[in-house]
């Protein structure tokens, strides 16, 4: 099992205080800790991370309808699952990629991206999607309360985990990544196939 960082996130300190979301109440010394201190956070080994898909399924995560989501669909595949916000832009800018990446695998073989939006109602998903004039085809869900972001220790956002048929995270990676480019999509089949290693 990896854990992954990249130099592009945005910690999610905001989100864990609502209650000052968008205000300046606290310093801005103990702001920059504390978004130091969440970035760090998604530095512990995956092993200590909420690893297991169950964790996922048994929460508030509703589909872009409001509905619970059909999670059998799912079973037995690879799963790449995406931790978003509608108002983090490097996960906005990465949400074309991901969406490419399941164009492009999906119908082949046994593999899925799920994009999960953490703090949206499920309209409000939707109006983003409207104001930004495109809707991707890879399953997006919304945990309009995040109860998963204290639940799974996201520390960053974007953040992805890389789940195996078991229900295993085996791969925990913070930031953008290039989701489509060539070597990316010949990694991810090459898992999917056997072929690779995480």
């Amino acid at each position: 099992m990896r854990t992954y960082v990249s130099h592009i996130l945005l910690p999610t300190s905001n989100l864990l205080l609502p209650h000052v979301r968008g205000l300046s109440l606290m310093s801005w010394p103990v702001r920059i800790a504390l978004s130091m201190f969440m970035s760090l956070l998604s530095l512990q080994p995956v092993s200590a991370l909420a690893a297991d898909l169950n964790d996922i399924t048994a929460s508030a995560v509703v589909t872009e309808q409001g509905e619970q989501p059909d999670w059998s669909a799912l079973q037995g595949k690879w799963l790449l699952i995406n931790f978003w916000a509608t108002w983090c832009p490097p996960c906005v800018q990465e949400l074309p990629a991901l969406d490419h990446l399941y164009t492009a695998l999906h119908k082949d073989i046994p593999f899925a991206v799920v994009a999960i939006n953490l703090g949206d109602q499920p309209e409000q998903l939707s109006a983003f999607w409207q104001k930004m004039a495109w809707h991707p085809d890879m399953p997006v869900m919304s945990d309009p309360d995040n109860s998963l972001l204290s639940a799974l220790s996201l520390g960053g956002l974007p953040s992805s985990w890389l789940v195996n048929p078991q229900g295993q995270v085996v791969e925990n990676i913070t930031g953008i990544r290039p989701w489509d480019a060539p070597e990316t999509v010949k990694k991810i089949k090459g898992l999917v196939e056997g072929t690779a290693t995480p």
